[in-house]
Formats: C-alpha cells, structure tokens, sequence
C-alpha cells in the first residue's frame, strides 16, 4: 500500500512536489499499487519511487523524471511518456499497451516481459535495454535506438522497425513476422533461430550479424549488406536478394532454394552444402566463392545463368564430365 503522506504530497502538484523532492532527496516516496489512472503527473521528479503494481493507464508523464524507478507490474496502458527519463527503471511485466514512449530514454531499463504491443517508440533510446519475452507486436520504433539491447524471444511481429538501431542486439528466437526493418542497423546481432518471414529488410546493414538456424522465408532483402555474416543452417527460401552484399558470408548448409540472388555480390562466400535449387543469379559476383558439396548439375545451371561471375569459385564435379566446363 501506498504511504498516504506521500500520496498526500503529490496531490498537491508538480511544483510543489519536486519542490520536496528537492528538500528530502534521501526519501524514496512509496506510492505501491495507487491509483493514478488519468493522472497529469507531467515533468514529476519520480526518480527511484516505487510504484509497482500502481494504476497509471492513461496518465500524462510527459518528460517526467522517472531515473531508477520501479513499475514492476504496474498499468501504464495508453500512458503518454513521451520524452520521459527512465534509465535503469524497472518496468518487470509491467502493461505498455498503446503507450507512448516518443523520445522517452529507456537505457539500462528493466522491460523483461513486458507488454508494449501497439506502443509507440519512435527515436527512443533503449540502449541496453532488458526486453527479454516481452511483447512488441504491431509496436512503432521507428528511428529508435537499441544497441547492445536484450531482446531474447521478443515477440517484435508486424512491428515498424525502419531506420532503427540494433548494433549487437540479442536477438536469439526471436519473432519478426511481417515487422518492416527498411535500412535499419543490426551490425553484429545475434538473431540465431529468430523467425523473420517474410520481414522487409531492404538496404538494412546485417555485416557480421550472426542468423544461424534464422528462418528468412520470404524475407524482402534487396540492397541489404549481409557481408560476412553468419547464415549456416538458415532457412531463406524464396527470399529477395537482389542486388544484396553477401561477400565472405557463411551461407552453409542453408536452403536458398528459389531465391532471388540476381546482381549480387557473394565474392568468397561459402555455400557448402546449400539447397541451390532454382536460385537465380543473373549478374551474380561469386568470385572465389565455396560451393563444395553442391551437386555438379545445380551448378551447371547456376554457370548458365547470363553475366554471373564465376572466376575461381571453388565446386566439386566428377572428373568424367570435365568437358562438361568447355560448353
């Protein structure tokens, strides 16, 4: 339960408020479980309050001070905190739903298994951000920040991820169904097993990401820059490569069957293994390339394909059918 002389304090306003925040800076006002729903809280000092399990839907906190604070639990549906302060903050299971966070900094925050589905996050900053199970479904990010974040089976389905930031984040198991991630930055994140079917990625930066064991089906990757990256065992059936980077790519044992590879640059990428069927390569660069393993008929259909560059690829064909190459 909330203690009633705080509650009291914060009844009387904003000014008065941070005025005592000020005078008592060693307090840690207790308002547990109350009700604030609709509140105007906006421009508050809440820094390091604990407000878990507080009623807080559809209240304004609007750039409040929110450093350290606990809201584990708590109901921030429909909540406006746009450009608030939440560094560090615990948001443990807390509700997000249809929130707005528009420029709210979220660095080091706690969002374990929150629920931020149709939440707006436009340029926040979330820097390694903990939103391990938490639920980002038809959520907006656009421009938003998240590198070196925590997003371990996240469910990120139908989410609007242009032009967003995730250097190094974990994206392990995730899910991206049908998210939009248009030229956004995953430099270096792990998205090992993570389902990103049919997921727009076009001209996004995926260079030495790790996507082992990634299901890609259908995924729109035209103009991505893939290189050495890390795809052994993913599955990019059907997926749109067109004009994409995949120079000095791990892309062993994955199923590329149907795939879209016209104009790309796959120059020393390694394909041992790789299901090749129907792949289409007019245009193709795969100069040094690994293909070992591949079946010789497969790759006779990929060499017959106009304007590919084939110089040094390295395959595997039976020594009988080596007047095969003259044709």
């Amino acid at each position: 339960m909330a203690n009633q002389e705080h509650l009291a304090r914060l009844s009387q306003g904003t000014v008065a408020w941070n005025q005592w925040r000020r005078d008592a800076p060693d307090v840690r006002p207790d308002l547990r479980e109350v009700n604030l729903g609709g509140a105007d809280l906006s421009g508050m000092n809440l820094s390091k309050a604990d407000l878990s399990g507080a009623n807080l839907s559809k209240a304004r906190l609007i750039q409040a001070n929110l450093y350290e604070t606990c809201l584990s639990r708590a109901d921030l549906s429909e909540a406006d905190l746009s450009e608030a302060k939440l560094h560090k903050a615990l948001l443990y299971r807390a509700s997000l739903y249809d929130a707005r966070l528009n420029g709210a900094r979220l660095h080091k925050a706690d969002l374990n298994q929150a629920n931020l589905a149709g939440a707006s996050l436009n340029t926040a900053r979330l820097d390694r951000a903990r939103l391990d199970r938490a639920c980002l479904r038809w959520a907006d990010l656009r421009n938003a920040t998240l590198c070196d974040a925590k997003l371990t089976q996240v469910d990120l389905e139908e989410s609007c991820l242009n032009h967003a930031k995730l250097i190094r984040a974990n994206l392990c198991m995730a899910r991206l169904g049908w998210a939009e991630l248009i030229e956004a930055d995953l430099s270096e994140a792990d998205l090992s097993a993570a389902d990103i079917n049919y997921v727009d990625l076009k001209r996004a930066r995926l260079n030495k990401a790790t996507l082992s064991r990634a299901n890609l089906s259908g995924a729109k990757l035209e103009w991505a820059d893939l290189s050495n990256a890390h795809l052994s065992g993913a599955n990019l059936s059907k997926v749109n490569l067109n004009q994409a980077n995949l120079s000095g790519t791990d892309l062993s044992r994955t199923d590329l069957s149907e795939a879209n590879l016209n104009e790309a640059k796959l120059v020393k990428a390694l394909l041992q293994g790789a299901n090749l069927k129907q792949v289409q390569v007019s245009g193709a660069d795969l100069q040094g390339a690994n293909l070992r393993g591949i079946p010789w008929l497969i790759v006779k259909d990929l060499m017959l394909q106009p304007g590919a560059n084939f110089t040094g690829m390295q395959w595997d064909y039976p020594i009988d059918d080596a007047a095969l190459l003259e044709e």
